[in-house]
């Protein structure tokens, strides 16, 4: 039985909606999770990586002095999360 036949078309189907609700129920069960964990004062943001915050310190400097734009700096200094950084910093 393969999946272009009437069967397996409608075994595919029903693989792919039960997955759907396993993927939609475990997403709210970790919502009430992290929201149950945060009233009780538990719940943490992620984790800012201090070598990141050190090349992205780099990334700026190199903005400000070369006039590069922030996608050239931040290739030229490897740093993939500049923007994520320079809201923290606004």
């Amino acid at each position: 039985m393969g999946s272009r036949s009437a069967v397996g078309k409608m075994i595919l189907a029903v693989l792919s909606a039960t997955a759907t609700v396993e993927r939609e129920l475990m997403l709210e069960r970790q919502a009430i999770g992290i929201a149950t964990s945060k009233a009780a004062g538990k719940y943490k943001e992620k984790q800012v990586n201090p070598r990141a915050v050190k090349a992205c310190e780099r990334t700026v400097g190199l903005l400000a002095s070369s006039g590069m734009t922030k996608q050239e700096a931040a290739s030229a200094a490897g740093v993939t999360t500049l923007n994520r950084y320079l809201k923290l910093a606004a």
